[in-house]
């Protein structure tokens, strides 16, 4: 059976919002409070100290107290100017230290799956865990970190298999995150490493991202998913832009009052990009009556506030796409 991303989290990790309503208890999920996990936790109430050396917080971190004090000092910082910004540049310093620790789970993604795993975490403890008190962030910045790896199976004989099969476990944590809050309006994963050949997975975590986030008067859609330069293929873009028409045309209360979705898709792995394109608008044609839902963002007024033809997405670039294979190469470097 399909096991879902959330119910794939660590116990101590319990998802945001709705999805979580374990998380409203005082300790920790199933079981008595640890170290640091006591009075508060859930509450809002604990210092910066105790949030560093709680139990929960110092596993995600592999341990390091360093690493805890810089995540909690970014989303400090992120609550209070409700932007989320953390590329890869950004955090190589220390994440840097936690994936080349010895014994480090593998995977390029190593590093930023702790590090989403503490801002989880952190969330929780800081008391935004219900649907009365969401996550203040309206965008989430992420550029350059590693959501999808490719890592060897181990056979049961012990040796590894020569196929290497995708992990998106880092690539659920941030669609979730976008999805557990009604704030959350913009999410960037430019340049994450996210490819079609991280197979069904991977592209149906991206499409949640263009999907109906939340149900009744809360239902609404991001207004920015930035895609660009990664690897994903024709068919890949493809399933995440008839998800988003498909959502919007059967859901158009949730966009009521909403800009066209910013959908960037741009230097991707997309073959004949321009037949791709006309192809879609002809599908968004017939398929639900929308001749004019897509719009390549080049026509004078185009923002990404409006549209002067009514669009439904915008894809600024999707001519532009990278041109030859660099699938091999992330397979050779899939396992580093």
């Amino acid at each position: 059976a399909r096991v879902s991303p959330e119910s794939a989290l660590p116990r101590d990790h319990a998802p945001l919002g709705r999805e979580a309503p374990c998380a409203m208890s005082g300790g920790r999920r199933g079981g008595s409070p640890g170290r640091h996990g006591g009075k508060g936790e859930g509450k809002g109430e604990l210092n910066n100290e105790e949030l560093e050396l709680h139990d929960s917080v110092m596993h995600a971190c592999g341990g390091r107290r360093e690493m805890a004090r810089e995540v909690l000092a970014m989303l400090d910082g992120a609550i209070e100017s409700g932007v989320l910004s953390a590329p890869r540049s950004r955090c190589a310093d220390f994440l840097g230290p936690v994936e080349d620790t010895d014994g480090e789970r593998e995977g390029r993604d190593r590093g930023t799956h702790r590090f989403l795993k503490a801002v989880t975490v952190l969330l929780r403890l800081k008391g935004f865990n219900s649907r009365d008190r969401m996550m203040p962030v309206r965008e989430i910045e992420l550029t350059g970190q590693p959501l999808v790896a490719f890592t060897a199976i181990i056979r049961g004989a012990g040796a590894p298999s020569g196929r290497l099969e995708p992990v998106v476990r880092s690539l659920e944590l941030a669609v979730h995150l976008a999805r557990s809050s009604n704030h959350v309006v913009a999410m960037r994963l430019a340049e994450c490493e996210i490819s079609s050949e991280g197979g069904d997975k991977c592209v149906t975590e991206v499409a949640r991202l263009v999907r109906q986030v939340g149900i009744g008067a809360q239902a609404r859609f991001l207004d920015e998913v930035d895609l660009r330069g990664n690897s994903l293929d024709a068919e890949a873009a493809k399933k995440i832009v008839e998800a988003a028409v498909k959502e919007r045309c059967e859901r158009p209360r949730a966009c009521t009052n909403s800009p066209p979705l910013w959908l960037d898709l741009s230097f991707n792995r997309v073959r004949n990009p321009a037949s791709v394109f006309e192809n879609l608008k002809a599908w968004a044609g017939w398929a639900h009556d929308k001749p004019q839902a897509l719009c390549l963002a080049d026509q004078e007024g185009c923002s990404k506030e409006a549209c002067p033809k009514g669009c439904m997405l915008h894809m600024p670039g999707f001519l532009d796409q990278c041109k030859g294979d660099t699938q091999a190469k992330q397979a050779t470097i899939g396992t580093s």
